[in-house]
């Protein structure tokens, strides 16, 4: 099976179409809490009209914390610095829900 970050990889490629990719599709960052952020332009996905539960997971300056939401056809995503691998895995299974 093919690791989260590969797939990650896969699936923004599989979306640059001489468009997407110019208006800020996908940007990954650290936040100041500590941790990362995840924003990824949903349009021309299956994710784009796809109405998920927000997953919350303690508050941004606790040791361990996570969040994510789909909104204004936007994924957002942050969490603490240990758990980026935890964020693509989401990701990644809220694509492959949509793909259904």
């Amino acid at each position: 099976m093919q690791n989260d970050l590969d797939w990650f990889c896969g699936w923004v490629a599989k979306h640059c179409d001489d468009e997407w990719e110019h208006g800020y599709p996908v940007i990954l960052d650290t936040y100041d809490n500590p941790g990362w952020r995840l924003r990824v332009n949903l349009e021309n996905s299956a994710m784009r009209s796809r109405q998920v539960l927000p997953l919350v997971d303690g508050l941004p300056g606790d040791d361990r914390w996570f969040s994510c939401r789909i909104d204004g056809g936007m994924f957002h995503g942050a969490c603490d610095l240990a758990q980026l691998p935890r964020l693509l895995k989401v990701f990644r299974e809220w694509a492959e829900m949509s793909a259904e």
